[in-house]
């Protein structure tokens, strides 16, 4: 089913009566292409299997996008990513605000009458990738990952009584391209790829959030993640003399009880585990390119001391930092590797 849209109104009349009887067992494929005066792209959805289908919408917005759904679904859970733009949800009866961010992908499982309302702001483009799942469904993909499950990933696989669970991470760069060979299999007639691709990016983030990098119950605000991302950026670039988790706090403008809260709900993980990781990583562009002693990757990136710049390097990559500096590839390669993976 093709839909074309010149009015904003029109378009979302369509989306509410779309959302509210939506349904994963449904096996009517849909394409929406909207031209409206301030809103420009498309949405497209794709039953891959019975109580397996996925959607993608990419657009661009120069006004406000507001739209309520109420619905009835059963043992309907969604995985998604925010690949571009900022998106604010409210549910009714669940007491936090959730807001989709660049990079943050998400599990929530809706069992039952549930109402919400979204916000979009104008922004430049917005790019939501989600797979949605019965309840069996997802339980068997549990099971295939083999993964010992949180208490959240039992919630959402139907082990208590909530109508509505949530929880958002930030996953791992190969989990974002994965999702881009989701977007380019949908335009394709066969669903094989597709299939496929969905089913690993889902194991893939129920292994993440098996192991424990779930977000807490805290659900940040949109101005709260755009001060933990300037946060981030401001750590990265003073790696060596990196502010204090309270002092990062004053810096942003968070106390720090919400700036640790914040990067476990945005990014998985510590504030001090989040410095570890960024200065590894620079360590290891440093190296690739052949132009540095380890002694002096470890000052460049804040480590006082070899030994411990050594341990944690090998812990993260599994080989030391002199193993990577010899078998480094050639600076003309190097340059080719990071172009992708910046």
């Amino acid at each position: 089913m093709e839909m074309r849209f010149r009015e904003i109104g029109e378009l979302t009349t369509s989306l509410q009566t779309y959302m509210n009887n939506f349904s994963p067992y449904d096996s009517c494929d849909a394409a929406w292409l909207f031209e409206a005066h301030g809103l420009e792209g498309h949405f497209v959805t794709r039953t891959l299997a019975p109580g397996f289908s996925v959607s993608f919408v990419d657009a661009s917005l120069d006004t406000v996008f507001r739209f309520k759904t109420k619905s009835s679904q059963t043992g309907l859970v969604k995985i998604g990513i925010n690949l571009e733009g900022i998106m604010e949800s409210k549910i009714k009866g669940y007491r936090h605000e959730i807001c989709g961010f660049p990079g943050q992908s998400y599990i929530s499982r809706v069992d039952g009458e549930m109402e919400m309302e979204s916000l979009i702001s104008p922004q430049k483009r917005i790019r939501l990738l989600e797979i949605h799942f019965g309840r069996d469904l997802f339980r068997s993909l549990c099971d295939d990952s083999e993964c010992s499950l949180t208490s959240y990933l039992k919630s959402v696989a139907g082990e208590n009584g909530n109508a509505f669970t949530y929880c958002s991470t930030v996953l791992p760069p190969a989990q974002e391209e994965t999702a881009l060979d989701i977007i380019n299999a949908l335009s394709r007639p066969e669903k094989e790829a597709a299939e496929a691709l969905c089913r690993e990016f889902a194991q893939r983030t129920i292994i993440h959030v098996g192991r424990g990098m779930q977000s807490a119950s805290t659900v940040i605000s949109a101005s709260d993640i755009e001060k933990i991302r300037q946060s981030r950026a401001l750590l990265e670039e003073n790696l060596i003399t990196p502010p204090s988790l309270k002092e990062m706090a004053v810096i942003i403008g968070l106390n720090d009880y919400k700036l640790k809260a914040g990067y476990r709900q945005a990014y998985g993980s510590t504030y001090h585990r989040t410095l570890t990781e960024l200065r590894l990583e620079k360590a290891r562009r440093i190296l690739l390119k052949k132009d540095r002693s380890v002694s002096e990757t470890a000052m460049e990136v804040g480590y006082g001391n070899l030994g411990d710049f050594g341990i944690a390097f090998k812990k993260r990559f599994g080989m030391t930092p002199r193993m990577m500096l010899v078998n480094a590839l050639p600076s003309e390669i190097t340059q080719v590797v990071d172009t992708f993976t910046d």
